[in-house]
């Protein structure tokens, strides 16, 4: 398949700004790269009319940021799968960490099917991600790297411009991911384990989980609105054979509406009860202070008669923060 289209790109922080101090701290270009099968990448244009790109090799392009941290360029990508995608990181590493960004998927029907998979079950996949990220106007994933000697990428689309900050991946999910790679961690909270996500977004952490560690169950939850990127980041990752058979059938998306009673019991019912849960983690949930007794409700009533632990991941950004963990208090030991 071959494919021509403009590439643009923005540096920005997690909320969406650019602060010109921000030009000095980052570096000065950027890498773009591809993924999949017999990929090659070229350019054949630039946004500010001037060829100042720097051709590394047939799949990787060196591209200068302007003044507000932008770039735009004209590509022509080839490959020989089912998917391929094109890849953004920093050539050079500044003071601060900028994350890659990848496009969505690059579609094609040729190569569709594998060891695992039928070519129906993988065209079934194909529409519900192209369904769902439509619905939800995905337009960039990020990329994680699981934790094993292939270096294999978990892949997770964002939607912030429909969903807001249920449509991004948070710093507390990144920080979990790393937290869980040291050690033996990873054995003491995850591994053989039923588990519960609230506040999911994305649902980036929840595959994280179900991908890299043997499970027996991760049922990520978010508002209904939510729910449509979850199954889209599923699809996602089975297409690019991120997420295993097995791996994809231990995960479940749910809605979880903060403080709906009803809710929480049907999803601790479908998992077979409250005590029937080992975990429950909640990543970057703790910032507006609305929404800190909902929670509490939820957790309580997820954790009604059984015996499961409360994982919290969160980045201070509010100072009624401690409302919240003094609630928590209140009700767990």
């Amino acid at each position: 398949a071959s494919i021509r289209g403009n590439f643009s790109l923005a540096v920005r922080n997690e909320f969406g700004l650019w602060a010109r101090a921000d030009r000095s701290s980052i570096g000065e270009s950027v890498r773009i790269s591809t993924r999949g099968t017999g990929t090659k990448l070229r350019a054949i244009g630039f946004g500010n009319g001037d060829d100042t790109s720097v051709v590394v090799d047939h799949q990787t392009l060196r591209v200068p940021l302007d003044a507000k941290g932008r770039c735009s360029v004209q590509l022509e990508l080839s490959f020989e799968g089912a998917v391929a995608f094109l890849v953004a990181e920093m050539e050079e590493r500044g003071a601060r960490q900028v994350l890659p960004v990848c496009t969505m998927p690059i579609l094609s029907s040729k190569g569709l099917g594998n060891q695992d998979e039928s070519i129906a079950e993988c065209r079934n996949y194909v529409d519900v991600l192209l369904q769902h990220a439509n619905e939800v106007q995905a337009r960039q994933c990020r990329p994680f790297i699981l934790p094993s000697s292939s270096k294999q990428e978990l892949l997770a689309a964002e939607a912030p411009g429909r969903l807001g900050i249920a449509g991004k991946v948070w710093d507390a999910a990144l920080a979990t991911v790393r937290w869980l790679s040291v050690g033996d961690r990873a054995v003491r909270w995850i591994s053989g384990k039923r588990i519960l996500e609230v506040g999911s977004g994305t649902g980036a952490l929840g595959l994280y989980l179900a991908a890299a560690f043997p499970v027996r169950e991760v049922v990520i939850t978010d508002l209904p609105d939510s729910i449509p990127l979850m199954e889209a980041n599923v699809a996602l990752n089975r297409l690019s054979r991120c997420l295993s058979r097995g791996a994809a059938r231990s995960l479940r998306c749910r809605s979880l509406p903060w403080g709906d009673e009803d809710a929480a019991r049907a999803v601790a019912e479908e998992m077979g009860g409250t005590e029937k849960i080992d975990l429950i983690i909640a990543s970057d949930c703790v910032y507006e202070p609305e929404g800190y007794e909902p929670l509490v409700s939820t957790l309580c009533n997820l954790c009604h008669h059984g015996g499961a632990e409360v994982f919290i991941a969160y980045r201070y950004r509010n100072p009624e923060s401690y409302r919240f963990f003094d609630m928590l208090r209140a009700e767990f030991d």
